[in-house]
C-alpha cells in the first residue's frame, strides 16, 4: 500500500499529469474560442439544450483537460513516453496535450452537430409522415362525406321511385275502378266514391291524362254529357298550357268530346252541337299520327254512327286520307 502511494505521488508523475492537465485546458480553451466563440449567447438563447451542446469556457477547458489526460494514458500504455526528463520529451508531451485538449473540445460540437443534423432529418421525416397522415385523413374524411352524400342521394332516389311507383299503381287501380264503375248496375255509393277520388286528384293537378279521360267517361254515364264535356274542356286546356303531356290521350280527348257533342246533338237536335262534334273530329285527325286509323275508329264507334255519314265528315276525311292514286 505504501509502495502504491509512493508511486502515485512520484514527483515526475505529478509533473506529467499537471502539465497534461494545464496544456489540455489551454487546448480546450483554444478550441472553444475557434469553434464555439458564441457559446454563451447560444446557451442563453437555448436554455433547454444540454450543456455539451453549447459548453462554456470553463467546461471547454475541463473537456480539453480530460481528453489530454486520457490521451496521455494511452501514450504511456503503448510506451510512447520513455523519459520525461529530456527537453524533447517535455516538448512532445506539451504539444500532444495541447492538441489532445483542442481535439477533444473540437470533436464534441462536431458530434453534437452530427447528432442535431440526424435529429433534424428525423424531425423532417416525422413532419412529412405527419403531413401524409393528415392528407390521408383528409382524403378519408372527404371520401366518407362523399359516400354519405351518395347514400343520401340514393335514399332520396329510392324514396322518390317508391313514391312514383305508388302513385302509378294507385292511378292504374283508380282508372280500372272508374272503368268498372261505368257499368249500369254499379252501386251509386261505390262509383261516387271513385269519382270523388279522381276529381280530387284532378283539382290538385295530380291526375294523369288517362284519369281525366276516365273521369269524363264516368260522368257521361252517371251524371250528364254537359259535365263530361266540361271535364274534357279543362283537360285539353291543361294540355295546351303544357300542364299535361300531349300523349295519345290528348287525341282521345278530342275523339271522346266529339262523341259527347254528337250524343247531345242527337238528344237536342241543336245544330251547334253537330258543328262542335265535327270540329272535334277534325282536331283529332289533325293531331293524330295515323289519321286513317282514327277514321276507322270513328266509323266503328256507335256514338258517331250518324256523324260519319254526313257530307261534312266525309269532306274532312277526304282531306286527311286522300284516296290512293290510280
Amino acid at each position: 500500500m505504501q509502495g502504491a502511494m509512493d508511486a502515485f505521488f512520484n514527483p515526475a508523475l505529478v509533473k506529467i499529469i499537471l502539465t497534461s492537465f494545464f496544456c489540455g485546458c489551454f487546448g480546450g480553451l483554444v478550441g472553444h474560442l475557434i469553434n464555439n466563440e458564441k457559446s454563451e449567447a447560444l446557451r442563453s438563447d437555448n436554455p433547454d439544450k444540454a450543456w455539451f451542446a453549447y459548453p462554456s469556457r470553463l467546461q471547454s477547458c475541463l473537456i480539453g483537460a480530460g481528453g489530454s489526460i486520457a490521451f496521455l494514458f494511452f501514450i504511456a500504455a503503448i510506451g510512447g513516453l520513455n523519459n520525461f526528463n529530456t527537453l524533447n520529451e517535455y516538448l512532445r508531451l506539451t504539444s500532444v496535450s495541447v492538441i489532445a485538449g483542442f481535439g477533444a473540445r473540437s470533436l464534441l460540437p462536431r458530434m453534437v452537430g452530427n447528432l442535431e443534423k440526424q435529429l433534424s432529418e428525423v424531425d423532417t421525416k416525422v413532419t412529412q409522415v405527419g403531413s401524409q397522415v393528415e392528407e390521408i385523413r383528409d382524403q378519408a374524411q372527404s371520401a366518407a362525406i362523399s359516400a354519405q352524400e351518395a347514400i343520401t342521394q340514393a335514399t332520396s332516389a329510392r324514396i322518390e321511385a317508391e313514391r312514383q311507383y305508388n302513385e302509378l299503381r294507385d292511378t292504374i287501380t283508380l282508372n280500372n275502378e272508374l272503368i268498372k264503375a261505368c257499368a249500369k248496375d254499379t252501386d251509386p255509393q261505390h262509383w261516387g266514391i271513385q269519382l270523388k277520388r279522381a276529381e280530387d286528384l284532378a283539382r290538385k293537378g295530380a291526375a294523369s291524362s288517362a284519369l281525366w279521360i276516365n273521369i269524363a267517361r264516368l260522368q257521361r254515364f252517371k251524371l250528364s254529357l254537359d259535365t263530361a264535356i266540361v271535364t274534357l274542356d279543362m283537360m285539353l286546356k291543361k294540355c295546351e298550357d303544357n300542364e299535361l303531356v300531349k300523349d295519345h290521350n290528348f287525341i282521345a280527348a278530342y275523339f271522346n268530346r266529339a262523341c259527347y257533342h254528337e250524343l247531345r246533338f242527337l238528344d237536342t237536335r241543336n245544330a251547334s252541337d253537330r258543328k262542335l262534334a265535327l270540329a272535334d273530329a277534325r282536331a283529332c285527325l289533325i293531331h293524330a299520327k295515323d289519321p286513317a286509323f282514327e277514321v276507322d275508329q270513328m266509323r266503328g264507334d256507335e256514338d258517331l254512327s250518324e256523324l260519319v255519314k254526313t257530307d261534312e265528315f266525309i269532306a274532312i276525311v277526304r282531306v286527311f286520307t286522300p284516296p290512293p292514286s290510280s
